[in-house]
C-alpha cells in the first residue's frame, strides 16, 4: 500500500517498524561482527577501493547484483525485483581522518 509519509500516524509508524527493528535486534551480534570487519579495512579518503570491493562482495554473497561504478561507489540491487519499491541506502566508505595539527 502506497501511503504518503504525512499520512502515517506515530502509532502506525511504530507498528510498521516493529518487525524490522526486531529482526535487526535479533541479528545485532552478526551486524556488529560485519561492521568490525568493514572498519578494519584501511580506507583513507580517495583510497577506499579495497573497502568498497569488500562491501560489494557482501552483497554478492547474499545473492545481490553488485558492482563499483566509475566513481568507486558500490551499487547493488536484488535480482528479479524491478517492480518492488526501491530503497536507497547511502554512506561514504572512506575513513575521514582528523588533522594531526591544529593548522
Amino acid at each position: 500500500m502506497d501511503v504518503e509519509a504525512s499520512e502515517i500516524t506515530q502509532s502506525e509508524l511504530r507498528d510498521r517498524l516493529a518487525e524490522p527493528l526486531d529482526w535487526l535486534a535479533r541479528r545485532r551480534a552478526w551486524i556488529n561482527e560485519r561492521h568490525l570487519e568493514l572498519v578494519r579495512i584501511p580506507a583513507p579518503t580517495f583510497f577506499e577501493a579495497t573497502r568498497a570491493e569488500w562491501f560489494a562482495a557482501q552483497f554478492r554473497n547474499l545473492g545481490w547484483l553488485a558492482k563499483l561504478d566509475r566513481a568507486g561507489n558500490v551499487v547493488a540491487s536484488r535480482p528479479q525485483r524491478s517492480k518492488a519499491t526501491a530503497v536507497a541506502i547511502t554512506a561514504h566508505l572512506d575513513t575521514v581522518l582528523a588533522p594531526r595539527t591544529p593548522d
